[in-house]
C-alpha cells in the first residue's frame, strides 16, 4: 500500500535518452524530475546513449541516482560511423538525433519510453508506459506546427518525436531501424526536421496519437498552443534553440526547469533570501514576504535578521502576520546585534559560507520572476555578483570620482543592460535584489566582516562596502533584467535613501571608504581596480592573438551587416500597383529610379507589380496594357515575427504625385495593413509617372504600436550593444598588444589593420544611434565604451562639485 492508499503492482519502466556532454546537465534535470515523480512501486531502468559525456558529468549522473535499488542507470554506445553520411538541417542539431533509430536493437525490452533531454516530467511515467501499442510502431503527440508539416510532407498527421513510447519488439521483427536509416540516406532534401520527418514518413500508418499533455511543447513560438495544457502538462518539452537556460529566453514554464535543477550535483548550493528591518518598517515586511512566497523559483530558506536591542520583547514586538509565517515554517528569525543595513548580509555570510545569498529590501514588492532571473544570471556568470539594478561608477582618468547621482543607472526600469558583460566598474544596488555567491568571498571573509571598519566608514550604505570587498576579492558585477520598482504603500516616509541620495551621504561615505582602502591596500587601489576591462576572454594571454582577433572581427562584421539589413525595414515603402477592371489588364514598369530593393509580381497580384524601396524618394514610370483602372496602394513593409504573425511597420509618406500633379503633400502615416489607396482610369498604352517621398514615422501614437514588439526590438538592440561593446574591448586589446615588445613587426602590422577595421565597425554602430527617432529610441542606450566618454565631457564641471562636497565633509 503506498502513501495514496492505492494498491499497485511493481512495474519496471525502461526509459532511453540520448545525450552528449553539452546536454549532460539538462539530462540530469530530466532524470531528476522522473525520480521525484515516480510511484514508490515503480522501478526505473534508465538507458543513456552516450555521445561523449565526460567522466566528471558521468559521476554527477551516478550521484543523482545514488544507491537506490529501484533505479538503475546504464550507458549505451553506438558506432557513430554509421551516421557519417547523414545530413543535418538546423544549427542546434547534431547527428545524435538519428541515434534513436537504433534503440530497439540496443535494449532487450519489448516496449520502451524514449525522451529528449530538454524535458521536465511532472508525473509518474506509469500511465504512459501502460498505453496499449500492440498494433502500433510507437505512440506520441501531435506537433504544434501540425498543419505546416502535413502539407510539406503530404501526410495526414504529424507527430513530435521528443516523447515516444516505442514498440521495440515490432521494430525488431520488421527491421524498422534499417528502413529509417535507408530513407534518411536516400532523401536528405526532404528532411527539414531530420529524424522526426523520417519517423513520420516511414511509420505514418503505425503511430498512435496521445493526449498532448504527454508532450507539451513549450517555446516562445508555441505559447498559444502550450497555454491550453500548461497547468496540467505531464511532460514539458522545451523545443527550439531558445531553451530555459538560454540568456533572455522567453520559453514558458522555464521555472520548472530551474526547480528540478536545484539540489542536483550541477547545482547543490542552498538558495537563501536574506533581509533585515527595524521597528518603523517591520509592518511592511509581511507584504514583502508575500511577493517572495509567490516567486516562480522558491528559495530554500528565508531569513529575517533583527536587532536584539531594537526589539527588546522579541516576538511580542512583531506583527501577528509575521508570527504566523514563523509558526508555519515559512520564515526564520535570527536575533543579532543590529548594524544598520549591513545586517541583512553580514551574519548570512557567516552562517551560510557556501550558499547563494539573495538580499532584498524590506519596502519593495518584488515581481514574481526576480529570484529566477537572478538565479539564471548566476548560472551564466557563477563567478560574479548578479544584480537587478546597478550603477556605473563615474571616475576620471586621473582618479577623480564623480558624485553618486551622476553614476549611470543600469537595469531596473531603465532596462539598458542587454548583453552587458560582468565588470568591476558596476556598483550592485541591493534595492531590487542581488545574488551573492558567498563562497567567492572566502579569501577576504575577515576583511568583509569587519564591524569597526563598517561603522567607521559607511554605516548607512551596505552597497558601498560590499562593492569595495568585491574589488578586493576580484569579483565583478553582472546586471540582469530588472523590474519596475513597486514600494510597499506608505513606506517611504522614512528611509536611508533620503540621506544617501538627497543629502550627499553616499558621496561622503565613499570618500571615507577611499581613505580606508588606500590605507589597507595601497594608494589608488580603487581607481586601478575600477579601470580593469569587463570580464570575458583574456585577449592578451591567448596564443596567436592576431589571428584570434581577425576571426572575432569577421564574426562581429557579420553581426553588423545583419543589424543593418534588419533596420532597413523601418524605412521601407511598399507600393502595390494593379491595372484592373477589364480582362487582360496588365502593367509593365518602364523605370524605377533609384533601383528598388525588391520588385516582384506575386501570384496574388497577377495584373500588377509590387515594389519596395528604402531610398526615401523614388520615381516610377509604368506602361498600362489594356483599358482599365489603375489601383495604387502605398504601404509599409510586410514584417512578420518568427512564428509568422504580422505586425505594423509604420512610415510617413510625405509626397505623392501622378504625372506631375500632386495627390497629397504632407505626412500621411501608413503601414501594411492601413494603406493609402489611389485609383484613376487608364487607357491602353498610357504611360503614368509616379513620384514619392517618405520618411520614418514621427507619430508618437504609431510609435507606441510599433513598440508593442518589445522583445524583437530588444533583441536587435542587444546585438548592437554586444557588437559595439566587444569591438571596443578588442580595440583596447589590440592597442595593448601593439605596445608589447613581444609582438613581431608582421604581427603588429596585422593588428593595426584589424584596429582600423574595428574603428570602422564602431563608427557604424555609433552611426545607428545617430539616426532617426525610432533608431535612436532603440539604440541610444549607452554601452560600456560610451559611458567613459560621457563623464570626460563633464570633467571640469563635476570636479568643482566634488571639491565642494569634499570640503563640506571635513
Amino acid at each position: 500500500m503506498n502513501i495514496w492508499g492505492i494498491q499497485r503492482d511493481f512495474l519496471e519502466i525502461p526509459v532511453v535518452f540520448v545525450s552528449d556532454d553539452n546536454y549532460a546537465q539538462h539530462l540530469g534535470v530530466a532524470i531528476n524530475s522522473i525520480i521525484k515523480n515516480k510511484f514508490i512501486e515503480d522501478r526505473l531502468c534508465i538507458y543513456v546513449i552516450d555521445d561523449g559525456i565526460s567522466e566528471q558529468n558521468r559521476k554527477k549522473l551516478d550521484a543523482l541516482i545514488g544507491n537506490s535499488p529501484d533505479i538503475k542507470l546504464y550507458y549505451l554506445y553506438i558506432e557513430k560511423e554509421r551516421f557519417s553520411r547523414f545530413s543535418l538541417n538546423g544549427i542546434h542539431y547534431t547527428k545524435a538525433v538519428y541515434y534513436r533509430y537504433l534503440i530497439p536493437s540496443l535494449i532487450k525490452e519489448d516496449k520502451v519510453i524514449y525522451l529528449d533531454s530538454d524535458i521536465v516530467v511532472r508525473c509518474s511515467l506509469r500511465n504512459l508506459y501502460l498505453e496499449d501499442i500492440e498494433d502500433c510502431y510507437f505512440a506520441g503527440c501531435a506537433d504544434f506546427k501540425y498543419d505546416e508539416h502535413i502539407k510539406r510532407l503530404g501526410l495526414l498527421k504529424y507527430c513530435n518525436a521528443g516523447v515516444m513510447l516505442i514498440n521495440a519488439k515490432r521494430w525488431r521483427e520488421e527491421n524498422i531501424s534499417d528502413k529509417l536509416m535507408q530513407f534518411t540516406e536516400d532523401y536528405p532534401e526532404k528532411l527539414l526536421f531530420n529524424d522526426q520527418d523520417t519517423l513520420n514518413v516511414i511509420l505514418q500508418d503505425g503511430i498512435k496519437y496521445l493526449d498532448k499533455r504527454w508532450n507539451a511543447l513549450a517555446s516562445a513560438y508555441s505559447i498559444a498552443y502550450f497555454n491550453d495544457v500548461a497547468d496540467t502538462a505531464f511532460i514539458i518539452h522545451y523545443t527550439t534553440h531558445k531553451k530555459p537556460w538560454t540568456p533572455g529566453s522567453m520559453s514558458p514554464m522555464k521555472h520548472e526547469y530551474f526547480r528540478y535543477l536545484r539540489n542536483t550535483p550541477w547545482q547543490s548550493k542552498k538558495l537563501i533570501v536574506s533581509l533585515t528591518s527595524y521597528p518603523a518598517r517591520i509592518s511592511c515586511v509581511p507584504q514583502v514576504l508575500k511577493t517572495i512566497f509567490n516567486q516562480t523559483l522558491l528559495p530554500d530558506e528565508i531569513v529575517l535578521w533583527l536587532g536584539k536591542d531594537r526589539f527588546p520583547n522579541r516576538l511580542a514586538d512583531l506583527p501577528e502576520e509575521l508570527k504566523n509565517f514563523i509558526e508555519k515554517g515559512e520564515l526564520t528569525i535570527r536575533w543579532v546585534q543590529d548594524i544598520g543595513p549591513h545586517t541583512k548580509y553580514f551574519y548570512a555570510f557567516k552562517e551560510y559560507p557556501d550558499a547563494l545569498l539573495i538580499t532584498v529590501d524590506d519596502d519593495i514588492l518584488y515581481q514574481e520572476t526576480i529570484i529566477e532571473s537572478l538565479y539564471q544570471s548566476y548560472l551564466q556568470h557563477p563567478n560574479a555578483v548578479s544584480a537587478s539594478r546597478a550603477r556605473l561608477i563615474g571616475i576620471s582618468d586621473d582618479g577623480l570620482f564623480f558624485p553618486f547621482n551622476d553614476w549611470l543607472l543600469l537595469g531596473g526600469v531603465e532596462d539598458n543592460t542587454v548583453d552587458l558583460m560582468p565588470s568591476m566598474s558596476f556598483l550592485a544596488e541591493g534595492v531590487e535584489g542581488c545574488l551573492y555567491p558567498t563562497g567567492l568571498f572566502e579569501g577576504i571573509r575577515e576583511d568583509l566582516l569587519d564591524i569597526p571598519a563598517i561603522q567607521r566608514t559607511c554605516p548607512n550604505n551596505d552597497d558601498l562596502w560590499l562593492k569595495v570587498m568585491q574589488l578586493v576579492a576580484d569579483i565583478p558585477v553582472v546586471v540582469t533584467k530588472g523590474q519596475k520598482r513597486r514600494y510597499v504603500p506608505e513606506s517611504q516616509e522614512l528611509g536611508l535613501w533620503r540621506y544617501n541620495v538627497l543629502k550627499g551621504g553616499t558621496d561622503y561615505e565613499w570618500s571615507l571608504i577611499q581613505k580606508e582602502i588606500d590605507r589597507r591596500y595601497g594608494k589608488a587601489f580603487l581607481w586601478k581596480k575600477l579601470n580593469e576591462p569587463p570580464v570575458g576572454k583574456n585577449y592578451l594571454l591567448r596564443e596567436n592573438l592576431y589571428q584570434f582577433l581577425v576571426d572575432e572581427l569577421n564574426k562581429y562584421d557579420v553581426v553588423v551587416k545583419k543589424v543593418n539589413r534588419s533596420y532597413a525595414k523601418y524605412s521601407t515603402l511598399r507600393i502595390d500597383i494593379r491595372n484592373r477592371g477589364k480582362e487582360g489588364g496588365y502593367i509593365q514598369e518602364e523605370l524605377v529610379d533609384p533601383p528598388p530593393s525588391r520588385l516582384v509580381r506575386p501570384s496574388w497580384l497577377p495584373d500588377g507589380v509590387s515594389i519596395e524601396s528604402t531610398a526615401e524618394n523614388m520615381k516610377v514610370a509604368l506602361r498600362c496594357q489594356g483599358e482599365g483602372e489603375l489601383d495604387i496602394r502605398l504601404r509599409g513593409r510586410d514584417e512578420r515575427n518568427e512564428d509568422g504573425r504580422r505586425y505594423p511597420v509604420w512610415i510617413d509618406c510625405t509626397y505623392f504625385a501622378v504625372n506631375g500633379e500632386v495627390v497629397f503633400e504632407g505626412a500621411k502615416t501608413i503601414c501594411h495593413d492601413r494603406p493609402y489607396i489611389y485609383r484613376r482610369p487608364v487607357k491602353d498604352g498610357e504611360v503614368v509617372e509616379l513620384s514619392f517621398r517618405w520618411s520614418e514615422c514621427r507619430s508618437n501614437t504609431v510609435l507606441e504600436e510599433t513598440f508593442r514588439l518589445q522583445s524583437e526590438v530588444k533583441a536587435l538592440r542587444g546585438k548592437v550593444k554586444e557588437t559595439e561593446s566587444k569591438a571596443l574591448q578588442l580595440q583596447d586589446a589590440i592597442t595593448e598588444s601593439v605596445r608589447l615588445s613581444s609582438e613581431t613587426a608582421s604581427q603588429k602590422k596585422v593588428l593595426e589593420k584589424q584596429k582600423k577595421r574595428l574603428s570602422q565597425i564602431i563608427s557604424q554602430m555609433q552611426g545607428f544611434r545617430m539616426g532617426s527617432y525610432l533608431k535612436y529610441k532603440v539604440l541610444s542606450k549607452l554601452t560600456f565604451g560610451d559611458m567613459r566618454s560621457r563623464y570626460r565631457v563633464k570633467y571640469q564641471e563635476q570636479k568643482k562639485i566634488y571639491r565642494k562636497i569634499k570640503k563640506g565633509s571635513r
